[in-house]
C-alpha cells in the first residue's frame, strides 16, 4: 500500500445507483487512522451500499475510492496478491450474522480467515486461542453456529474478522438484533477495540451509541446525500 499519511480511507464524489435509481449521490468523505466513525440515515439511504464499496465487495459509477492512497476498483482488486493484503486489512461485519458463518463449527470459522492467509499451523491456532479467549468463545468452539444464540453469534462473527487482525473493522448495525446484555458487552468491546488504535466504522440508528463511541457522526439523508458532520 502507498505512503498514506494518516488518511487511511478517501471518498470522492461516490455515486451508485440500481437499476438507474440513484443509491448513493456525490458523497465525500474522509477516515483518519484510529478514527470511529458512525453513518447515520433512515433506511434506504443508501449505508449498506456504501460499507460494501469500501470493502471492494461494490465499485461507484462515478467518483473515487482510495484506501491508504491506493485506488480500490475492479482493476486493482483483479490483482489477487492485492486483492489478498486489502481484505485482510479490511473487516466487514455484516448486520446479519448468519450471513457470515457458515463452518460446522466455531473452532472452523475462526480459523477459516488465517487459513486463507496462508498462516501457519501454529500461528493460525494461536489466533484462534487469542480471540477466542478474547470473546469468551472457548467454551463454544466445538458447536455448531446455527445452534448459537444472537449475541453468540455476533460474537463469533467478530471474532472472524479479528482472527486476520484487520486495521480497519466495518460494522453495518452492530446492535441490531441483540439483547440488552448482548448490547452492553458489544459496545464495551468496541470502546477497547477504539482505545486500541483500530479503525472502526459503523453504521447505526442508536444515537446513543453513535454519541457514546464515533469521534464523528455522519449523516446520509434520504436523497442519498451526505449532510454536515457532528462530533
Amino acid at each position: 500500500m502507498s505512503n498514506y499519511e494518516g488518511k487511511i480511507i478517501s471518498c470522492k464524489d461516490i455515486c451508485f445507483a440500481y437499476d438507474g435509481m440513484p443509491v448513493l449521490s456525490h458523497i465525500s468523505f474522509d477516515v483518519m487512522d484510529g478514527e470511529c466513525l458512525a453513518f447515520m440515515g433512515p433506511n434506504g439511504c443508501g449505508k449498506s451500499t456504501l460499507f460494501k464499496i469500501i470493502n471492494g465487495l461494490a465499485f461507484p459509477e462515478l467518483g473515487t475510492y482510495q484506501f491508504k492512497g491506493k485506488s480500490i476498483d475492479r482493476k486493482t482488486l483483479d490483482d489477487a496478491t492485492f486483492a489478498k493484503v486489502f481484505h485482510q486489512q479490511v473487516g466487514f461485519i455484516f448486520q446479519n450474522s448468519d450471513l457470515q458463518l457458515f463452518c460446522s463449527n466455531v473452532r472452523e470459522e475462526l480459523e477459516f480467515g488465517p487459513v486463507q492467509m496462508g498462516l501457519a499451523k501454529e500461528d493460525i491456532e494461536r489466533r484462534v486461542g487469542d480471540v477466542a479467549a478474547m470473546l469468551s468463545l472457548e467454551s463454544l468452539l466445538d458447536r455448531a453456529p446455527y445452534h448459537l444464540s444472537g449475541g453468540e453469534k455476533k460474537r463469533v462473527a467478530i471474532g472472524c474478522i479479528l482472527t486476520m487482525n484487520p486495521q480497519v473493522l466495518i460494522l453495518d448495525e452492530p446492535l441490531a438484533g441483540l439483547d440488552e446484555q448482548s448490547q452492553k458487552w458489544l459496545l464495551g468491546f468496541l470502546q477497547s477495540l477504539k482505545k486500541s488504535g483500530k479503525t472502526i466504522i459503523f453504521a447505526t440508528h442508536d444515537r446513543d451509541l453513535a454519541n457514546s463511541l464515533a469521534d464523528r457522526i455522519l449523516t446520509i439523508d434520504s436523497n442519498h446525500r451526505l449532510l454536515g458532520e457532528m462530533h
